[in-house]
């Protein structure tokens, strides 16, 4: 048995492929395999989140609201958010 194989490049993140192969010579194309789905891994998200309100509550405390980028430009399933406090110096 001779194995052969194709390599798809360029496919996009978290994407699902459906795949059949068949072979062909002269003649025409033969028999597609039976339909296999295959997925591609999850990326980083491409844009920032939304910001919408910052609220001070009191002296040491704020509240920050924001939107969910859209689906697409996550790349992937959003889990949580990660939100980053600095301090400048005046």
């Amino acid at each position: 048995m001779v194995l052969l194989y194709h390599s798809f490049v360029r496919l996009l993140l978290f994407r699902r492929y459906y795949v059949k192969v068949a072979a062909f010579n002269e003649v025409g194309v033969g028999v597609f395999s039976a339909e296999t789905v295959e997925s591609t891994g999850e990326g980083v998200p491409q844009v920032a989140v939304a910001m919408k309100s910052y609220e001070a509550i009191n002296s040491t405390a704020v509240s920050l609201t924001w939107e969910r980028p859209e689906r697409p430009r996550i790349q992937g399933e959003t889990r949580g958010s990660f939100s980053l406090f600095t301090t400048k110096m005046m």
